[in-house]
């Protein structure tokens, strides 16, 4: 199964200058979520956050993914 790159993530929230507030409520979700993801290896970002992210950013999908 694939799994999502999270530090690709990151490189795109700094890329596009977001906050994490910001990038959280861009995702569509809290603060509180995104924190949780980022610092959790059993949470990982969905489908869903992974199309958003290419959409704002332009990289594409296969960037995303390990």
């Amino acid at each position: 199964m694939l799994a999502v790159n999270k530090s690709k993530m990151k490189q795109v929230q700094k890329e596009l200058g977001f906050t994490n507030d910001g990038w959280a409520k861009k995702l569509g979700l809290t603060k509180t979520s995104l924190e949780a993801i980022k610092n959790n290896k059993e949470r990982t970002f969905t489908l869903k956050h992974v199309l958003i992210a290419q959409d704002l950013s332009g990289h594409p999908i296969q960037d995303f993914f390990i």
